[in-house]
């Protein structure tokens, strides 16, 4: 592999560019996983190159903002296979986009921030798909956050995940797609002091909404859950 960077830094303003050549080897387990590993799989070849501008304004804010190209050959790409998922190689991909990442702190407390990448993919493998987009491959993902320290010890988040409607087969007349999902969740912290040692106890709801929602075809995710977790800062 090798790799060109260039950058500037001026005044809590810094831009640059990079590009990239990474050659990969298949792992033991997209070769061997059972079931679906593929023990036929190619090397892929990677060409990557982005532009990146990012503003930091103190404490109160950092913003960053890409423009990217990827281009692959005999990239590894997971497909689901009858019951379970198998690593195939797609001759040529293109993938061009545009991602940005927001964090920001009003005041001491709250703050969050918010991500987000749009991108276009493209199948270029000569026959009836080609030209379209990659499949299980969203042109918009974005989430964002936000974080309140109700008190000294007790906190709140509050979290959105969206994804576009994507691709799941190549068919005819109509493509086979899942329609988009928008994901919320809310989780509550408290910290605490134990025989002088930290430790925290948090609750948390995923999926508030309890929407039905796949991410494969033929596989339901889980609705709303509830979990509740502990985390002890052992001193060595």
């Amino acid at each position: 592999s090798n790799t060109v960077s260039i950058g500037y830094v001026l005044r809590g303003l810094s831009f640059g560019f990079s590009s990239s050549n990474i050659s990969r080897v298949p792992t033991f387990n997209e070769r061997y996983w059972a079931p679906g590993g593929n023990p036929g799989l190619k090397p892929e070849f990677l060409s990557n190159q982005k532009v990146f501008i990012t503003w930091q304004k103190e404490q109160h804010f950092n913003i960053t903002i890409e423009l990217y190209s990827k281009f692959a050959r005999d990239l590894i790409h997971w497909v689901p296979v009858t019951t379970y998922w198998q690593p195939v190689n797609i001759n040529k991909v293109l993938r061009r986009g545009i991602k940005g990442k927001l964090d920001w702190q009003l005041t001491k407390r709250l703050n969050g921030s918010f991500a987000v990448n749009r991108v276009k993919t493209e199948y270029l493998v000569p026959g009836d798909h080609y030209g379209k987009p990659m499949v299980y491959a969203p042109d918009l993902i974005y989430t964002h956050t936000l974080n309140l320290k109700i008190t000294k010890n007790i906190s709140v988040s509050f979290r959105n995940h969206f994804m576009s409607e994507i691709i799941s087969f190549y068919s005819w007349p109509e493509d086979v797609t899942l329609p988009e999902i928008s994901l919320y969740d809310i989780s509550l912290t408290k910290n605490r002091l134990f025989s002088g040692i930290p430790f925290s106890v948090g609750f948390s709801v995923q999926n508030l909404t309890d929407i039905s929602y796949e991410m494969s075809k033929g596989y339901p995710e889980m609705g709303r859950s509830f979990r509740i977790t502990l985390n002890l800062q052992l001193k060595e």
